[in-house]
């Protein structure tokens, strides 16, 4: 067997790697708060049926390390808060009132 071969299944981890890290950093860059505001405005649409509606979502910077942001929608018992990491995943949710501070 050539000695190259050898060395094949090594660049293609490697090539794998690299595409993936690529692939992540593409999503990362391009990833907007109105994007992750839209995406949990439809959740709590969707969660909630036709009472809800988009227009009452918001969200504020996250304040802890590891939140990027946290949305806030709806107002006292139907309110939802969604806290969310730099790369759009849910860190935690809560259900009731989520009122944030004024």
């Amino acid at each position: 067997m050539p000695r190259w071969v050898w060395f094949v299944p090594i660049l293609t981890l490697i090539a794998g790697v690299t595409v993936l890290a690529y692939r992540i950093g593409w999503l990362r860059a391009n990833l907007t708060e109105t994007d992750v505001i839209e995406f949990y405005a439809q959740r709590y649409e969707d969660e909630l049926g036709g009472s809800a509606r988009k227009s009452d979502c918001f969200a504020r910077p996250g304040e802890t390390p590891g939140i990027w942001l946290v949305v806030f929608c709806g107002r006292g018992e139907t309110a939802r808060r969604y806290a969310v990491n730099r790369m759009g995943a849910m860190v935690d949710a809560d259900v009731g009132p989520a009122e944030p501070e004024a």
